[in-house]
């Protein structure tokens, strides 16, 4: 009482914040008799009132109160569902910026489209991001009647969608989709070569419009759970994924001995006896010689296979963290217990499963484009969320995404009893526990929810509960297409449910049942309706919902969603978790010694201890992971906020590229006045150098930069012969010419762009690849007191710096070999783009033709017409096959990063390899 009256006089800032939106909500009502006296045709038009009154420069705040009560009206006209004013509290806090944190059934489906209604008036489009597309088609199929009756429309976008669908989803005034779809097609927009065309759809070009405004249902689902797995999109890699099966035959080999496990940090190490055992055996298979170690230089690739095999054996659980369907391996989402389509295990991890689960080991990838969700989503000019369980992630939310969390109050109390966690010592004392508290319920007829963490665990609960003869559902990754029946049924008399995961389900609970859902065709609706009001009364008679919960989760917040399924909107309900000793998050939390003092004490296996110091040892042991993941997730931020700057300076550029066109011109002249000049720096520094020392030097590796630049060939720098301003004037002739060629300044600049486009994005490509490698490795630093982040910033920085001017180089160079002609077929100028080697390249493949029988030189066109361009067309799993300069390396038997075979002293891959991506 106390505490209360203090409350009352110095108010918290959840209360400051709700008060302040109280008097709007009061404001809304006021208006709501003005609504109901209109005919459904004036309600229909309010929207076009709004959009003049935008025009006119009214704000959306002062607009608030009517838009918000014109969508109460026709929620109640057309779903007969009429806001609660703790509905409109949760949708002023979306419109606001915020976070609204809404208990279990409280409907913040129907609080979405306040805040959308009136955020899509001014056209520019606003995005609800789900966690699933059952979700996104269900909430979007409902929110149509609402918002199509307004005269906006709604658009969908679903996995295995075209291009053209997406557009049109995209040009709808409300888009519903996944997190995961929104962050691919942000990825996929960034490699296309036109921009997106707002009248009508254009093959290859851009789909998404700006993004402008979102609501993320679940959003701690999305950017707390899944900000942690980074989005990439990735095409194969020159790894030899053989290499796979080779290492997981041997790992099985290793004795227990050989290696550690470290559950807190996930990781798992090899022994000292165990690094002698395992070199031993990969000299007896001739995976590496007899003289040598796994870290050599030229063995480090073994060591990751070897890393990712024992993640995959020790780490990653069948039917727990994966499953195995028709020959393939198929995540599961920790959090929902959904399985993740087209999603896969990054760097090797997937494979290195795969091969221990003797199915076939598909390549493995490269990352071609990247992103992570906290970076996406910060992109949004507004951004705002619903969820259940917010507050206790409040400064996450605030530090990385600056959300505000807002705490709406339930609109009945909450009569739910949350009972204190009963631990066993064992696993088999804690399920025999389970079972005998589901017996005792069931004969009762009440509801029963029993929430599991794995397939494994809800399909042996369900062994169980067969043989005591009680009927029940089962629901986990392997059932997830019949999750809504079930779900709907399983506040139904006598129902007992076992489900893997309840998080984010999307589906309500209901007493009695949920008659919308579980209605068959040719029933009548209303029989239905009285069955589940007599069997709702009969429930709360019992007591509601009972839910049980089989093990603690790692963060408090699942744990709290699978409690908030029962006493929703004022029901009773109880709820009570069953822990064991031996779960994961005991044992990571010394359980050991708590096991041996109960041993002592003489506790039993089906005996158990529930008292309130036990709970929140628990909690205390949550927090402490809580607190380990959410700096493993500002790790990864720190990392990706690095390349973020630099994603964002080459998105720019791909935008300026594709804007650009007279000044692309004047860009390669520029490029080449600054190339020659500094060839030419070079040389004469060179030369200094070179008299200083008294050395003879007849300049070959001057001379090969311009052969391989412009392709002029000259013998050697002789001063009687060849001076440097000869070389200047051949070489601009040769430019001019090359551009003077080419009569068309359309067709001039739309070669510059093809050129420009491809080149950025491959050397994009091996750039991300590089400091994935570099970031493999930079925590080393730390030993020599230095700060990996910091070392990280260095490096990567000067790679960039160095990719910009290869980018330049490149450029060039591609442009002067690129043969242009004039069809004889044809009045039009016509591109004939096979790739034209330059001498040093001719040279190599004359060289090979006396040695072999004669080869034909592969070539590709490098420009394609746009609109039949499906390179960029990329498979919904996010993984695309790429001829690229690996084709050549492995022709030349070379690898990217060694020595050019020309002996210019550069790397392959920014030699001659560069000419691997217009050839196949």
């Amino acid at each position: 009482m106390f505490f209360s009256f203090l409350k009352k006089i110095f108010p918290d800032q959840n209360t400051k914040i709700l008060r302040n939106i109280l008097s709007i909500v009061t404001e809304i009502n006021k208006i709501e008799h003005r609504m109901k006296n209109m005919s459904n045709k004036e309600l229909s038009n309010q929207t076009v009132l709004f959009k003049d009154r935008i025009s006119e420069g009214e704000s959306l705040d002062s607009l608030l109160p009517e838009a918000f009560a014109t969508v109460r009206e026709v929620s109640l006209r057309i779903l007969n569902k009429r806001h609660f004013d703790v509905q409109l509290i949760g949708g002023i806090a979306l419109h606001r910026g915020m976070i609204a944190q809404m208990k279990t059934g409280e409907g913040k489906t129907l609080v979405a489209p306040l805040s959308i209604y009136l955020n899509a008036l001014v056209g520019k489009g606003v995005h609800l991001i789900t966690v699933n597309d059952y979700l996104a088609r269900r909430d979007a199929q409902n929110i149509e009647k609402i918002l199509g009756f307004l005269g906006l429309k709604v658009g969908c976008i679903t996995g295995n969608m075209n291009d053209e669908k997406r557009y049109n989803a995209y040009s709808a005034d409300v888009t519903y989709g996944t997190n995961n779809e929104f962050g691919f097609d942000y990825l996929r927009d960034n490699l296309k070569y036109l921009r997106r065309n707002d009248d009508y759809f254009i093959p290859g070009s851009m789909i998404q419009r700006s993004l402008h405004y979102a609501i993320i249902d679940e959003i701690d689902s999305i950017l707390i759970d899944e900000a942690r797995t980074p989005l990439i999109i990735s095409g194969q890699s020159d790894n030899d994924f053989r290499m796979y099966k080779v290492v997981n035959d041997i790992i099985k080999t290793l004795k227990e001995s050989d290696y550690e496990i470290d559950l807190k940090n996930r990781s798992v190490i090899l022994s000292e006896d165990g690094n002698e055992n395992l070199e031993n055996i990969l000299k007896q298979k001739g995976v590496i010689s007899n003289i040598g170690s796994m870290y050599d230089l030229d063995h480090m690739s073994i060591v990751h296979y070897v890393d990712q095999a024992l993640k995959a054996h020790h780490l990653f659980v069948r039917d727990k963290d994966y499953v195995v369907v028709n020959g393939k391996v198929l995540i599961i989402d920790e959090f929902t217990g959904r399985i993740m389509d087209g999603r896969r295990y990054s760097d090797g991890l997937h494979q290195a499963i795969e091969a221990k689960e003797k199915v076939r080991v598909q390549s493995d990838n490269q990352t071609i484009a990247s992103t992570t969700f906290q970076n996406y989503f910060r992109l949004y000019h507004k951004l705002s969320g619903m969820t259940g369980t917010a507050i206790s992630e409040a400064e996450e939310f605030k530090e990385i995404y600056g959300l505000n969390v807002l705490d709406v109050p339930t609109n009945l109390p909450i009569k739910r009893e949350d009972c204190d966690d009963i631990v066993y010592s064992t696993e088999s004392g804690k399920y025999n526990g389970i079972v005998s508290f589901i017996e005792e319920n069931h004969k009762t007829g009440r509801p029963i929810l029993v929430g599991t963490t794995s397939i494994e665990s809800s399909e042996k609960l369900s062994y169980l509960l067969n043989e005591k003869k009680i009927p029940h559902n089962i629901l986990n990754a392997k059932y997830h297409e019949k999750e809504a029946k079930i779900i709907a049924q399983a506040g139904s008399l006598n129902a007992v449910t076992v489900a893997t995961n309840m998080a984010g389900r999307g589906t309500d609970i209901m007493l009695g049942g949920n008659p919308d859902i579980i209605k068959e065709e040719g029933q009548d609706f209303s029989e239905i309706i009285s069955k589940v009001e007599e069997e709702k009364r009969k429930i709360l008679e019992l007591g509601g919902l009972v839910v049980i919960g089989t093990e603690r989760h790692d963060a408090r917040r699942i744990d709290e969603q699978l409690r908030g399924r029962s006493g929703r909107q004022g029901d009773p309900g109880k709820t009570v978790f069953y822990l064991s000793l031996e779960d994961k998050l005991m044992k990571m939390f010394g359980s050991e010694k708590l096991k041996n003092i109960l041993s002592k004490l003489g506790l039993k296996e089906d005996e158990a201890i529930i008292h309130p110091m036990v709970t929140k040892a628990i909690i205390r042991a949550q927090q402490k992971i809580e607190s380990m993941n959410y700096e493993s997730r500002k790790n990864i931020l720190r990392y990706d906020d690095v390349i973020n700057v630099q994603r964002q300076a080459i998105f720019k550029r791909r935008f300026d590229i594709i804007d650009s066109n007279e000044e692309l011109i004047n860009h390669l002249k520029e490029i080449h006045k600054n190339t020659l000049d500094q060839i030419l720096i070079e040389y004469e520094e060179y030369q200094k150098i070179q008299l200083k020392n008294d050395f003879n030097d007849k300049n070959d590796g001057f001379l090969l930069k311009i052969r391989q630049i412009y392709g002029l060939k000259f013998d050697s720098i002789d001063d009687n012969e060849i001076s440097l301003e000869k070389i200047k004037f051949d070489v601009n002739t040769c430019f001019y010419k090359k551009i003077d060629q080419i009569n068309d300044k359309n067709i001039l600049i739309h070669i510059l762009k093809r050129i420009m486009l491809e080149i950025i994005d491959k050397l994009w490509r091996f750039h991300i690849n590089d400091l994935d490698q570099i970031r493999r490795g930079i925590h080393l630093r730390s030993y020599g007191q230095q700060n990996p982040l910091n070392e990280y910033k260095i490096e990567s920085f000067n790679a960039f710096k160095q990719m910009i001017s290869d980018f330049e180089v490149e450029t060039l160079s591609s442009f002067m070999h690129m043969h242009y002609s004039i069809s004889d077929n044809s009045n039009d100028d016509m591109i004939n783009s096979d790739n034209i080697l330059n001498d040093n390249e001719k040279s190599y493949q004359n060289n090979k033709t006396k040695k072999n029988t004669e080869k034909k030189t592969k070539k590709s066109k490098l420009l394609k017409n746009d609109s039949n361009n499906n390179d960029n067309n990329i498979p919904i799993d996010n993984t695309i096959n790429n001829n690229s300069d690996q084709d050549i390396v492995k022709n030349h038997d070379i690898s990217r990063n060694d020595p050019c075979y020309c002996e210019s002293g550069l790397k392959y891959k920014y030699c001659h390899g560069k000419i691997a991506d217009y050839s196949d």
